[in-house]
C-alpha cells in the first residue's frame, strides 16, 4: 500500500491518489461534505503524499508532506517537500503494539 525502501527505512504514500507509481490509488477516506470533496480534489491535483522516515528501532517515524506545487501539470509526481516550519509531524508506536499495528500521530 506504499512505496517502501527497507534499507533506507523510508516509505511514501499518496493520500488521495494521483499520478504515477504502483500505489497511486487513494488510500484515505474523508467526510462527505462539499469542503471535503474540494480538499480531496486539491490534494489529488497536487499529488499530496506523506513520507515516513522510520527510526533504527522501527518504533517511531518522522513524517514529511510532499506535493507537486504545479497543479496545472497534475501528472508530475510530488517533488516538493513542504518545509518543517510549516508542517511538522511524527508518529510513535503505542505501548500496546509490538507489531506496528497501532501508532499515535503527533
Amino acid at each position: 500500500w506504499m512505496d517502501f525502501d527497507k534499507e533506507a527505512r523510508y516509505g511514501e504514500i499518496k493520500t488521495y491518489g494521483g499520478a504515477g507509481h504502483q500505489y497511486s490509488a487513494s488510500q484515505w477516506s474523508a467526510g462527505s461534505s462539499f469542503l471535503w470533496y474540494i480538499g480531496a480534489w486539491c490534494d489529488r491535483l497536487s499529488n499530496q503524499s506523506y513520507g515516513f522516515q522510520f527510526s533504527d528501532d522501527w518504533r517511531s517515524a518522522s513524517m514529511v508532506v510532499k506535493v507537486n506545487p504545479c497543479v496545472c501539470v497534475p501528472w508530475l509526481p510530488a517533488w516538493y517537500t513542504v518545509p518543517s516550519c510549516c508542517i511538522l509531524s511524527d508518529m510513535v508506536q503505542t505501548e500496546a503494539s509490538a507489531d506496528g499495528s497501532e501508532w499515535d500521530r503527533r
